[in-house]
C-alpha cells in the first residue's frame, strides 16, 4: 500500500485502536484467559506462574509434541517450548478461539 491508500488504512487502525477502552479491553482478554487456563487443568495440565495472571498463560502438557500436532490442525497458533504451552489472548480473540485451544489438550 502506498500514497492516499495506505494513509487512509493507517487512519482507520488508529481510530479503531483509539476507540478502545482499556479496562474493557484488559477484562475481555483476562476473561478468556482465565477460561483457558481453568478448562486446560480439567484436562491435566498443570498452571506454571506466579501471582496474580495475565492475558498470557503458559501450563505444563504431558505431550507436548501430541499437543502441537493437536494445535496445528484447530489453527490454533500458540508455542511449545519444552513440555510448557504458551497461549497469548488478545482483544481479537473470542470464546470459540478458547474452544479450539482447549480441544488440542483433549486426551
Amino acid at each position: 500500500m502506498g500514497g492516499r491508500t495506505g494513509g487512509a488504512v493507517l487512519a482507520a487502525a488508529l481510530g479503531v485502536v483509539a476507540a478502545l477502552h482499556p479496562p474493557t479491553v484488559e477484562a475481555h482478554c483476562l476473561r478468556l484467559a482465565e477460561g483457558f487456563e481453568a478448562g486446560a487443568v480439567e484436562r491435566g495440565a498443570v498452571p506454571v506462574r506466579d501471582g496474580p495472571g495475565s492475558h498470557i498463560r503458559v501450563v505444563r502438557v504431558s505431550d507436548p509434541t501430541a499437543v502441537a500436532a493437536a494445535l496445528a490442525a484447530h489453527g490454533v497458533r500458540a508455542g511449545i517450548t519444552g513440555d510448557r504451552l504458551r497461549i497469548g489472548v488478545h482483544y481479537f480473540n473470542d470464546e470459540s478461539d478458547i474452544e479450539a485451544a482447549l480441544a488440542a489438550l483433549r486426551p
